[in-house]
């Protein structure tokens, strides 16, 4: 329960108690009065009785009043006084009146109140204001009880609303700001309640989908939803919400309003409670066709090159910018006999020969300093299953080496090609 209901229980509780009250005062009224009149002593009767009244103006956290319809107040406690800011000797001296500290634009409910206390004794609580002493603006639940329909002897309850009134202010600002947010940001965004049914779509959805945000039907959403898609999604189980305290992120395909599906990833929160109860679901979704289109693409790209460089007859390999190899195409492990892991963190460097090892090494760490093309003639071992006793372990190769370059000139990936020139070298006679 809102506190606006909190505190209209509250005063309707203490009616209900005045009301109670006054029914037992007007038996007490009229039994005192009969018997002290037989006595002469009616002042006695009246006395008591005003005096019952004015214990009920003692109500804690509830601004009571004794007023009349026709503007006046006679007397009121301190909540009350401290509503409209006047002292008690004020209002009791009669210089009060709470037609004079009423706006003008609340006069019809007092109008509709005074009618309802003239036909049935009390009149249903409203919401109005009044004029604090000081100026300002106080907004107050009141409620009106009279003794008779009469209206002279009337009393008024009211419940200061102002903290309630400055909260509700701040979160319609702070849901106005949301509102304006979710209205920029080029994402889906969207919220459910606990299980699962979507409550709320920023613009971006109805821009995006063409669907009427007029439309009756809540559930319009799922025509945009990839037929594939919808099954997984719906399936969800959105009320264990402790299964993703995390939240929860799937890759779902919608239907553009030209008609074209497009991937997005869709990212939900939990919103819970301070006892961690579910409460709803925030989500956003967002595009990302053209990064899965451009991964693909990589990634086909990636199985070409790697498929022509098994199918030449050249070493290959390819290294990041500061030189770690992280591809040795599918002749080198047939020349060199080793495997992935002997090949990588430098273990290639030990095929080398001796005498062309550290010459080989220089200019390398001179290319990759410079970011130039490098080329080089060595001898590389190969694997001994491949020697014979007329062949040399070690062959001639000629290194070349490239760096691919990114739009800030800087290298992205080195390429580079190991070629045997064995036979080349041996009818030099080198």
């Amino acid at each position: 329960m809102n506190e606006s209901n909190q505190g209209r229980e509250k005063l309707l509780e203490q009616i209900r108690a005045l009301e109670d009250e006054l029914s037992r005062l007007r038996r007490a009224s009229t039994d005192a009065t009969s018997v002290l009149a037989e006595d002469g002593k009616d002042d006695q009767a009246d006395s008591s009785c005003s005096a019952s009244v004015f214990n009920l103006l003692n109500f804690d956290g509830i601004g009571v009043s004794h007023v009349n319809i026709n503007g006046d107040m006679f007397e009121a406690n301190e909540e009350f006084c401290h509503i409209i800011g006047y002292t008690k000797e004020e209002i009791e001296s009669g210089v009060v009146r709470w037609k004079d500290i009423t706006p003008e634009e609340f006069e019809y409910l007092d109008a509709r109140a005074i009618q309802e206390v003239i036909t049935e004794g009390k009149a249903t609580p409203f919401e109005k204001q009044y004029f604090h002493k000081d100026g300002h603006r106080v907004p107050v639940l009141l409620s009106v009880t009279a003794s008779d329909t009469t209206g002279n002897d009337c009393l008024a309850f009211a419940l200061d609303l102002t903290l309630q009134k400055n909260a509700e202010a701040t979160l319609k600002e702070s849901e106005a700001q949301y509102r304006q947010l979710c209205a920029l940001v080029p994402q889906i965004i969207w919220v459910s309640d606990k299980d699962g049914n979507i409550v709320y779509f920023n613009d971006r959805f109805y821009e995006y989908s063409g669907l009427s945000r007029d439309a009756s039907d809540s559930e319009q959403w799922k025509q945009i939803v990839h037929p594939d898609d919808l099954d997984m999604l719906l399936h969800q189980n959105w009320k264990k919400s402790t299964l993703f305290p995390n939240g929860v992120e799937m890759e779902i395909r919608y239907r553009r309003a030209d008609g074209a599906y497009r991937w997005h990833i869709a990212r939900a929160l939990p919103i819970t409670n301070t006892r961690n109860e579910l409460l709803m679901w925030f989500g956003t979704s967002t595009d990302i066709d053209d990064q899965k289109n451009e991964t693909q693409i990589l990634k086909e790209s990636e199985v070409q090159f790697r498929t022509l460089a098994d199918a030449i007859p050249q070493i290959v390999w390819t290294a990041e910018p500061d030189g770690s190899i992280d591809f040795f195409n599918r002749r080198w492990f047939e020349y060199t006999g080793l495997s992935v892991e002997q090949s990588l963190n430098g273990g290639w460097s030990l095929l080398i020969h001796p005498e062309d090892r550290q010459k080989y090494m220089d200019k390398w760490e001179k290319a990759l300093s410079e970011g130039s093309t490098y080329e080089i003639e060595f001898r590389l071992k190969r694997a001994t299953g491949l020697t014979s006793k007329r062949s040399n372990v070690y062959r001639w190769h000629l290194g070349r080496a490239v760096g691919l370059r990114d739009e800030n000139d800087s290298i992205r990936k080195w390429f580079a090609t190991w070629t045997e020139i064995e036979s080349q070298k041996t009818r030099r006679g080198i």
